[in-house]
This record gives structure tokens, C-alpha cells and sequence, in this order.
């Protein structure tokens, strides 16, 4: 699972993965698989549901068409 370490600029966002790693992308999001249901809780809060295109078998807080 990823972990927001900071946003850098309107498109840019840097993340340390469970391993510890730094993940920086370079332009927005466009996709996202969300990996646990609590993750997908907060992508619903923050109203980005129109970026997942997969969740878990668990999930109820947001409909994918690729499940």
C-alpha cells in the first residue's frame, strides 16, 4: 500500500511504498486499483471514484467495472 509522503505541485505527487521506496509521478493520476477497502473509503471521501478501474472481492464503498 502506498503512503503520501507530500505533493510536490498541482501534478506532480511523491510516495514511499511499504518498502520504502520513493515513488514520484510525474503527471496526474489517471487509473487506480484499490487494494483494501479502507483505501477505497478514502478515494470515495476525497470524490475521485471516477479514477478506480479495480477493487477487491470485499469491496463495497465503490463500484468497478473491472472487478
Amino acid at each position: 500500500m502506498l503512503t503520501v509522503l507530500s505533493v510536490l505541485t498541482f501534478a506532480q505527487l511523491a510516495l514511499v511504498d511499504d518498502l520504502g521506496r520513493f515513488v514520484k509521478f510525474d503527471s496526474q493520476v489517471q487509473r487506480v486499483v484499490s487494494a483494501a477497502p479502507l483505501v477505497s473509503d478514502y478515494i470515495k471521501y476525497l470524490g475521485l471514484e471516477e479514477k478506480v478501474v479495480g477493487v477487491t472481492d470485499w469491496d463495497t464503498s465503490i463500484e468497478s467495472e473491472n472487478r
